[in-house]
């Protein structure tokens, strides 16, 4: 099972796969000013939402309305996020 987490900050939002041994596995990096935009929020999530499932997603983040926005996108995957 592999697990996503991400960190929302300032500037960029940075996201990775890691293994069952919590060992990096891929990293993706996304300027946070994107993330309002849906077309590229999109685009964004499809390089790694189509590879593996995730039942459950951890993110931290200094902007809360970047965060709400990627927990409601990840709700309508049916997918949770703390």
């Amino acid at each position: 099972m592999n697990y996503l987490v991400g960190d929302i900050g300032n500037s960029f939002i940075k996201i990775s796969i890691l293994k069952e041994n919590f060992i990096i596995k891929k990293s993706y990096s996304f300027d946070t000013q994107k993330i309002y935009n849906k077309k590229d929020l999109k685009k964004f999530f499809k390089k790694f939402l189509k590879k593996s499932c995730y039942s459950k997603v951890l993110f931290s983040s200094v902007v809360p309305s970047a965060f709400k926005i990627i927990k409601n996108y990840l709700k309508k995957k049916k997918i949770c996020s703390f």
